[in-house]
């Protein structure tokens, strides 16, 4: 059994990885929106899950917070 090598000139279209056709036609498409979902990510999502996370703990910003879980602390 031989085996063949194409090189690149050698090879038609139709023998063009499907990643490669992919990436020719839909790639610009997401190479756009990659920079909204990353500034979507940093500015809504992350401030979000901090927001949520800070919500379990006693925090007076003098002193560290400190996790306090569902115990629910009176203001004064």
């Amino acid at each position: 059994m031989a085996t063949s090598t194409l090189t690149q000139q050698e090879r038609t279209p139709k023998e063009e990885s499907w990643f490669r056709r992919w990436l020719s036609k839909e790639g610009s498409a997401y190479a756009f929106l990659s920079g909204y979902a990353l500034m979507f990510i940093i500015f809504i999502v992350v401030p979000v899950l901090v927001a949520f996370l800070l919500s379990f703990t006693f925090f007076d910003t003098i002193q560290p917070p400190s996790f306090i879980g569902l115990k629910i602390t009176s203001p004064c």
